[in-house]
């Protein structure tokens, strides 16, 4: 019983410590997983072992300057070189991976309930060429039943291959041209589009890749901001084209090519945008439609980009807000537009006070602009139930309390004393216009009102002491179960 006890006591002693320490240090953080994307471009692959060699190749991925913002639509054109390097023609079903992922194939041909998939065909209007003939193609499929909602089972059919047929006369060169269409993964969180081709699908040819060049161009030149991570590393920027090459390359997962850009319609409308407001510097409108193109570009579905240039994007999208808001003072749409950049980015762990205050006092002027802007209540109620120590509702009535200012009352001591005077903790209630009942807690560390002053009755008279820091006040129990753990030890050993 006794060494049960000095067990438990030392276990429940460093399990304090370690509830201390980690108190200190861990922070929250925002993460979530990224549902698995949809098709990209991939290499051909053979149907089976083969002494077929790609000679070469050259990969075209221009993406479409038309392309609506949902879409992002990129045409692919690939020329292969062949060769046979056996001593036997080689006739064979030559395939297309439609099922594709960024990076790499997904399970969904194999898979009997691939859970979170579009189960959409994103490799459209395909076409092959065999030299420069034009030859049939044919898919091959995979289906299976998916209970979408309790009860109800509906047939999914994936595309898993584009196929079409191909002889390899010995020590001859074949040509193989294929085109069609891609659509790009819109990576979870990010707002950026991620453009893909796969090459390790390339590796069941004989031997290694002798040369491959693969190009993403862009209707529009490349700069830091409209595109970021390309991969792999050794690529080179021409104008508006992003273009690695290899020789004698033996294709694994590492070698599969991507970028994230801007979305490019999103790109396109800025560079008009731009040359509008160069054009007309008092176009406020043409000031609004650039601040919310950099806006949708920088914003993910899971709130705003941090790295540095994204920073320096919401800077210009809110330097054009700015812009349109004082050219067009009473559009309550743009004072909207305006508010929604702040407020998202300051939701999204960006935030500062000035922040806050700017994104409330816009909200404010919508509503006043236009009582009844349907996106300005909604986001008004919104800010209410998630953030009631910047904005609440009373009554039916806003309260910005944010904008509200809250000063202290000073207290001056009657006599003259060592030790300073300290102000009471207690905010003294606001005193609108209509009484309000303030029901939420007070606000955090964050919230506005100023910090108050220790002032002593006579200048340098008192000396302050600083209150002991929160983890010594939490080693106080730790320390006092250490004391008892001492005695006990010392009775036994007495004993």
């Amino acid at each position: 019983m006794k060494k049960i006890l000095k067990m438990g006591l030392v276990q429940i002693l460093i399990g304090l410590i370690l509830i201390t320490v980690l108190s200190s240090t861990v922070k929250s953080a925002r993460a979530d997983i990224a549902p698995p994307g949809p098709p990209t471009s991939p290499n051909p692959e053979p149907e089976f072992e083969t002494m077929v060699r790609m000679v070469s190749e050259t990969v075209i991925m221009e993406i479409d300057a038309d392309s609506p913002y949902d879409e992002g639509l990129v045409h692919v054109s690939a020329e292969f070189t062949m060769r046979n390097l056996g001593e036997n023609e080689e006739e064979m079903l030559v395939r297309f991976p439609l099922d594709l992922a960024p990076g790499g194939w997904t399970n969904y041909c194999s898979s009997p309930s691939p859970f979170g998939s579009s189960f959409s065909n994103k490799i459209t209007n395909f076409y092959a060429w065999i030299n420069d003939y034009p030859v049939p193609t044919y898919q091959t499929t995979h289906s299976f039943d998916f209970e979408f909602e309790l009860g109800k089972i509906t047939k999914i059919v994936i595309p898993c291959w584009e196929n079409f047929t191909v002889k390899f006369p010995p020590q001859e060169d074949v040509h193989i041209t294929v085109t069609y269409d891609a659509y790009p993964y819109t990576e979870s969180g990010s707002g950026l589009y991620d453009y893909s081709y796969v090459l390790e699908t390339g590796r069941g040819w004989y031997d290694t890749i002798g040369t491959a060049e693969i190009i993403i161009q862009f209707p529009y030149s490349l700069d830091e901001f409209n595109y970021s991570r390309p991969y792999p590393p050794d690529y080179t920027i021409s104008n508006n084209q992003i273009k690695w090459y290899f020789e004698n390359l033996e294709p694994d997962h590492e070698s599969n090519i991507s970028a994230s850009v801007f979305p490019p319609s999103l790109w396109q409308r800025v560079l008009m945008e731009t040359q509008k407001t160069q054009d007309n510097p008092n176009d406020g409108e043409a000031w609004g439609r650039l601040g919310k193109a950099y806006k949708e570009g920088i914003r993910g579905r899971r709130g705003f980009r941090s790295d540095p240039e994204d920073l320096q994007l919401y800077l210009r999208s809110k330097e054009a807000y700015q812009q349109a808001i004082q050219l067009l003072p009473f559009d309550a749409d743009w004072h909207y537009g305006y508010s929604e950049l702040l407020c998202e980015y300051a939701e999204w762990g960006h935030d500062t006070l000035e922040d806050w205050k700017a994104c409330i006092n816009e909200l404010k002027q919508t509503l006043e602009l236009n009582p009844n802007h349907e996106k300005g209540l909604i986001k008004a109620y919104e800010m209410a139930e998630y953030f009631p120590d910047k904005l609440s509702i009373n009554e039916g009535e806003l309260d910005y309390l944010i904008l509200t200012p809250q000063t202290l009352p000073t207290i001056t001591a009657t006599t003259s004393i060592a030790t300073p005077t300290t102000i009471p903790t207690q905010v003294p209630s606001l005193t609108p216009t209509q009484a309000i009942t303030i029901t939420t807690q007070p606000p955090t560390a964050t919230a506005i009102s100023p910090t108050p002053s220790i002032i002593p009755d006579q200048e340098n008279t008192a000396e302050t002491h600083p209150a002991l820091p929160w983890f010594t006040l939490a080693l106080l129990p730790v320390i006092g179960l250490f004391i008892i753990w001492l005695i006990i030890k010392m009775k036994n050993v007495n004993r």
